[in-house]
């Protein structure tokens, strides 16, 4: 590198990898194989490294980089998960938020909360083709609440038998859809309905954001 760069950019050019190892936090690997590249990190060059060092590969055909040095960690006592943490380790489940029914507002998305059944109507049920069978279409108009307010749930199909009137409900991934300028919470095959253990708090009946005959 010329020194003039060097000054620039803060960063040394070192010509000997051995001398260069020992130094290094993160190592980031940019190399096919090839007949000089092969056995590049052997047992004596992984243990010049530092205990936790970051290894980042960046090439598909590098699965020969990811092997050799899984073999050879274990023999000088490198943190295996350490290695490749950057490179390959997945992102921790994020946690759900959990929205109260006064939270719900008309056009969103995405709403996690629990809610206990206050009362169930079915407004549709009927038989529909599918294939050589029939299946039956239901739609029940469901007022479920928490301790904030109610709202009606329309649940389909499947979800109908969940909703049995004081049954607790966590409503996951729930949308808002607008019937006659009402929210309407709904849950499609992006989300999931489930029965939970029975809350503790009481439903506001008084605090309905959802005018609705159920």
């Amino acid at each position: 590198m010329d020194p003039e760069m060097e000054s620039q950019t803060g960063a040394k050019f070192e010509e000997d990898l051995d001398v260069m190892l020992p130094k290094c936090d993160i190592i980031v690997v940019n190399t096919p194989l090839t007949e000089k590249t092969k056995g590049m990190f052997d047992k004596d060059r992984i243990a010049k490294l530092k205990k936790g060092v970051l290894i980042v590969t960046m090439l598909e055909e590098q699965s020969w980089m990811r092997k050799q040095l899984l073999m050879l960690v274990t023999v000088v006592k490198l943190e295996k998960k350490s290695l490749f943490q950057m490179a390959e380790t997945k992102p921790a489940m994020r946690k759900p938020v959990f929205t109260k029914v006064d939270q719900l507002r008309p056009g969103t998305t995405g709403h996690t909360l629990t809610v206990k059944v206050v009362s169930t109507k079915t407004v549709l049920q009927k038989g529909r083709p599918d294939g050589p069978q029939v299946r039956q279409m239901r739609i029940a108009e469901c007022l479920v609440g928490d301790e904030t307010g109610m709202i009606v749930f329309t649940a389909r199909n499947d979800q109908v038998d969940l909703m049995k009137p004081d049954t607790t409900i966590i409503l996951r991934n729930a949308k808002i859809d607008m019937f006659k300028g009402s929210m309407r919470l709904a849950v499609d095959k992006w989300g999931r309905v489930e029965v939970t253990e029975p809350a503790s708090f009481t439903v506001k009946e008084d605090n309905n954001p959802v005018p609705s005959r159920v």
